[in-house]
């Protein structure tokens, strides 16, 4: 807004779409709407409609972790990467996207823009059902937040594992199609991590090797590293600083054929949309320590129950004055504590914000705690019934 103010425009915020049609000054040649998104592009159709009484408004949406898109070849919306963005980028393609200077926005901005199918990185619970889920083991936070963004720019989701013990336990509960694990880290390194997956790992019939690649990521190219990593039971070995083309590569050998996340927004996205995760899994606990004791479920679902409540306010309080390491850390807990009772669409959300957290997306925080506390009443309904069939 302030390079904009700066260079002589007449700027004005809406919270919504509906809101910026409201503004928009019926004077104006060409205005221009400039919105960011996190994850997924608004649909061409949408804005033609919300924008009837406008028909020479140009949009520019500013896309973090995405590419520079145009809009189904649309001439009035366009897209540009929101990270790193420059002022003279920013500036030259309101310019041209205003008819206040000539030139083409390609030509004006140094961007390569092209059509988009409204593809969009799936959601942890999308990607699980898809059975496409990263399961990334790493101590370091910033290599946390970098590796996150990459798999995010091409099209996947993750969860963090802040150590080996984390990672193992992670896997046990959930369903990960791919493991990238860092070599070093405290508790259980990388190659503990693989070993002990390789022994409880079941392997499918006739197929010789185990079922979950495993891929190595070490900042130290030591001779006979890769060697190592390898008869712990690896499958490929990369090094830090992680290039994205060779992570491209490794997750396109690795991973199952993008089948559906190659028609995101279409009908079989929307099939996945309809098919969360569970609310509430009765079994999941029992799973875990036993059915027989009736009082010891009671007393761990009683304690689980109010732990949400408090965390859920502590979460409210951490996001209003933006304290991402407090978010981190109570996101991070309560979904280790959902997954363990069996509430797994909440696990998947809290999964959703730690990812968002580390990474910085303030406003996809706020929008993923709104889920949040849409899905924790029905959810403590269910838990509810449940614990009085136990009583």
């Amino acid at each position: 807004r302030l390079y904009l103010e700066c260079a002589g425009a007449h700027v004005q915020w809406a919270p919504t779409l509906e809101d910026a049609v409201r503004a928009l000054p019926h004077d104006s040649v060409r205005p221009v709407v400039i919105q960011r998104t996190w994850r997924e592009l608004p649909q061409a159709q949408r804005l033609r409609a919300l924008f009837t009484p406008y028909p020479d408004v140009r949009h520019l949406v500013l896309v973090h972790g995405q590419r520079p898109w145009s809009f189904e070849s649309q001439e009035h919306a366009f897209a540009l990467p929101g990270a790193g963005l420059k002022r003279l980028t920013l500036l030259r393609a309101v310019a041209v996207l205003s008819g206040r200077a000539a030139g083409e926005l390609q030509r004006e901005t140094g961007l390569t823009l092209r059509p988009i199918s409204m593809q969009a990185p799936p959601t942890v619970s999308q990607a699980r059902a898809q059975g496409r889920l990263i399961l990334v083991a790493e101590d370091d936070e910033v290599n946390q937040r970098v590796i996150l963004r990459q798999v995010e720019v091409l099209g996947y989701a993750a969860e963090i594992a802040s150590n080996g013990h984390e990672a193992l336990s992670m896997w046990r509960a959930g369903h990960y199609a791919l493991i990238l694990t860092d070599l070093h880290m405290p508790e259980m390194d990388g190659y503990a991590l693989a070993e002990a997956i390789r022994r409880e790992e079941p392997l499918s019939p006739g197929v010789p090797r185990a079922q979950t690649p495993i891929l190595a990521l070490t900042a130290n190219a030591l001779h006979g590293e890769a060697l190592r990593a390898q008869a712990s039971g690896m499958d490929g070995y990369m090094t830090k600083p992680l290039q994205l083309s060779d992570l491209q590569s490794a997750l396109n050998k690795w991973l199952p054929p993008p089948e559906l996340n190659q028609t995101f927004g279409s009908h079989d996205a929307k099939q996945l949309q309809r098919q969360p995760s569970p609310l509430f899994d009765r079994q999941a606990l029992e799973r875990v320590v036993g059915g027989g004791d009736a009082p010891g479920l009671i007393s761990l679902m009683t304690h689980y129950v109010e732990t949400v409540e408090t965390s859920l306010r502590e979460l409210q309080a951490a996001c209003e004055r933006d304290d991402r390491a407090q978010i981190t850390t109570l996101a991070h807990r309560l979904k280790s504590s959902s997954r363990s009772v069996g509430a797994m669409g909440l696990a998947d959300c809290c999964a959703e914000i730690e990812n968002a957290s580390k990474v910085g997306m303030r406003e996809r925080v706020q929008h993923l705690l709104l889920q949040f506390e849409a899905q924790w009443p029905p959810c403590r309904s269910q838990i509810a019934e449940y614990l009085r069939g136990l009583a």
